[in-house]
């Protein structure tokens, strides 16, 4: 009997010696807690890429931004249920007035570790973070994306869950089920997927929220792992997002045309309700992605550099940044002939979506503007609009023309733009001309041409990753439970 106890209180000892110690805790071959001289000889042998901490994504994130205030901001989203600040990075060129007005940028949103046991959730949104802040002025891909793009980054929606390397928050609620779209509405696991006592019941959920209402980002992506996916709407039925055709010819795009792994949460990985990008699509009509980046899980180091091993999604998400206008429809300016008193447009859908319907406003200096429409317009499709202008009573001037149009079908998101034709009155006369800029649309289609990325430290392959606090508490469980099985 006394034997029997002892090997029990044995595995129980193990068991509270592994678990984590809270926020200040430390874990037994922790890297980051090593002495210098060791932690140098085991990465030396092994290279060690930590993942982060509350505490010590706080500590980088505000570095990136103090070190860099022109083009970074941090803010704190809101707290989790034990007080800790979800920390965002709001990215963009700050101090450039010559630069694209913010409200005028396509805006980008990420987010990683709502199930705060998904770590490498988080490093692919840091390691975004970090790239485009650090790589500002030194890569070519960075600088433009900071110039052109307002982006948004959350590494770690829940806090909690860090600490405890847990899926759930400190109320054991699956935050990836608590959003106030489609709560409820598919029949999960009460334990494993609780939704909450109603929809955004949790601090966590409302902080996401009030970021993706604040900043209506036109392309959504949260990561997570479990299993290699890139996932979007719906997840709460069975049914075609409004901009299906867009969200598969985005797959398309980023070369993931198989549909068992690009697809639709429902039927690709399995139904969920409740989830983020389904209250970013249905609210916003944003071109909202699951990325599920790796089957990992519960680990908090790895001896892969995480951005490597991860490289097929940095691409997807880096398409995005390039191409966000085409996640929809977008209708550009492709030809303009001038015949007499008539111009002649022909206006092309480059988008991945279908156009459902534009109005374009013809500004004629000094004269009433011409209004034109166009109806159903498919993507890569083309049609010609014909106008005819009052060139008599205008006065000497170059004409522009205004697209307003929904980008997306869903929540119909508008978009107004401004081109610069190269026709002129002159005289009472239209004469064709020469811009001597490149029109917005013009630059727009540069985003066709592929930039330079950065290339990422070579992964050391065919080393294992660390195991974390969850895989010691398994062992830990599992010496308990054979403990306790000899016993009887």
């Amino acid at each position: 009997m006394h034997r029997e106890a002892t090997v029990a209180l044995c595995a129980l000892a193990m068991l509270v010696g592994m678990a984590p110690m809270g926020a200040a805790g430390i874990m037994p071959d922790d890297p980051s807690q090593m002495d210098d001289d060791r932690r140098e000889a085991l990465q030396s042998t092994h290279p060690v890429h930590e993942y982060h901490t509350w505490e010590t994504l706080t500590v980088d994130l505000q570095q990136l931004v103090s070190n860099n205030p022109g083009i970074a901001r941090l803010h704190s989203a809101g707290e989790s249920v034990m007080g800790l600040d979800l920390w965002y990075v709001e990215i963009a060129n700050f101090r450039d007035e010559n630069k694209t007005p913010l409200d005028q940028r396509e805006t980008i949103y990420l987010d990683g570790g709502t199930h705060a046991n998904e770590q490498l959730g988080t490093e692919l949104a840091y390691e975004w973070a970090e790239f485009l802040i650090e790589g500002y002025g030194e890569n070519e891909t960075a600088t433009w994306i900071v110039d052109n793009r307002q982006t948004v980054i959350l590494p770690l929606v829940n806090p909690d869950g860090n600490h405890q390397d847990s899926r759930w928050n400190a109320n054991t609620v699956n935050i990836n089920r608590n959003f106030p779209f489609g709560w409820a509405g598919v029949d999960e696991n009460p334990v494993f997927n609780d939704p909450g006592p109603y929809p955004a019941s949790e601090p966590e959920t409302q902080a996401v929220i009030d970021v993706i209402d604040k900043y209506e980002p036109d392309y959504v992506n949260s990561f997570h792992t479990g299993i290699e996916l890139m996932l979007y709407p719906w997840g709460f039925e069975e049914r075609k997002p409004a901009d299906d055709r867009m969200f598969n010819e985005t797959c398309e795009a980023i070369g993931e045309d198989d549909p068992d792994f690009c697809g639709a949460v429902y039927d690709t990985i399995y139904p969920a309700s409740g989830i983020t990008i389904d209250y970013a699509y249905e609210h916003h009509g944003s071109a909202a992605w699951t990325y599920e980046v790796s089957n990992e899980q519960g680990l908090y180091a790895s001896t892969e550099d995480p951005r490597e091993r991860m490289q097929r999604y940095w691409n997807g998400v880096e398409h995005a940044f390039l191409n966000v206008e085409k996640y929809g429809a977008h209708p550009i300016l492709d030809g303009v002939r001038v015949d007499g008193d008539q111009v002649e447009l022909t206006i092309e859908n480059t988008g991945y979506g279908e156009l459902d319907w534009a109005d374009l406003t013809l500004q004629v200096p000094g004269a009433e503007d011409v209004e034109l429409e166009i109806g159903d317009l498919a993507p890569n499709a083309t049609t010609t609009l014909t106008a005819t202008v009052p060139a008599e009573a205008a006065e000497d001037g170059r004409l522009s023309v205004d697209i307003h149009y929904p980008e997306r079908k869903q929540a119909q998101p508008m978009e107004t733009r401004q081109v610069d034709l190269p026709v002129e009155v002159a005289d009472g006369e239209l004469e064709a001309s020469p811009l001597t800029e490149a029109a917005p649309d013009e630059a727009t289609d540069s985003l066709d041409e592929p930039l330079d990325v950065a290339s990422a430290d070579e992964a050391d392959d065919g080393l294992t990753p660390v195991p974390g606090p969850g895989a010691l508490l398994a062992t830990a469980l599992l010496g308990l439970v054979a403990a306790l099985a000899w016993r009887a």
